[in-house]
């Protein structure tokens, strides 16, 4: 049996290295439903269990309580509207879903710090959470990636914005999270 082919490197946090492994090697996220065959499905989240992230602030990769700080992955166009599917995780786990499963484009790390105020909420849709609170941080991902945040999005890029739609609403994004740093940095 070949050991390397699943070693974990230095920077996965701990909870994350005790969940069962896919075929391909990479984690099951704990939130991940059970489908009928006995497999479970990364792209099926179980209701119950995104029910309990909310309701008792569970990590959905590893489903340990999650603390003072909530991390979301979502879309940059969703953004805007504080309407997601994802129901939090810590940061390190955060950032590991989002090296480990990349979404293709842009992916928006929105850090949340305190009260999560986070609500389920039934949309045409179908079950989405208001996120309920601007972020505390922020880190953008580029097909799994960690993009620097000044240099991916300079203030130049105001005065021509990309065409493409994701980088457009990340830009605004972006723009007010660094001014919102700045005025907290320097009042």
């Amino acid at each position: 049996m070949d050991t390397t082919a699943h070693v974990d490197p230095p920077g996965d946090p701990e909870r994350v290295r005790t969940l069962p492994r896919l075929p391909n090697g990479s984690r099951i996220p704990w939130g991940a439903a059970t489908l009928t065959n006995g497999q479970r499905s990364l792209a099926e989240p179980d209701p119950a269990k995104a029910i309990a992230c909310l309701r008792f602030g569970l990590c959905w990769m590893c489903g340990v309580q999650r603390g003072r700080h909530t991390a979301r992955l979502l879309p940059p166009v969703a953004a805007h509207g504080q309407l997601v599917a994802d129901p939090g995780y810590h940061v390190e786990c955060a950032k590991y879903v989002a090296v480990t499963y990349p979404r293709p484009g842009l992916c928006l790390m929105w850090i949340t710090k305190g009260d999560d105020q986070a609500r389920l909420m039934s949309t045409p849709a179908g079950k989405r959470i208001h996120l309920g609170l601007t972020p505390y941080d922020l880190a953008v991902y580029h097909d799994g990636r960690l993009l620097d945040l000044e240099a991916a999005f300079p203030a130049e890029m105001l005065d021509n914005p990309p065409d493409d739609v994701e980088w457009r609403a990340a830009l605004v994004i972006v723009t007010r999270h660094l001014r919102s740093q700045s005025a907290r940095q320097h009042p």
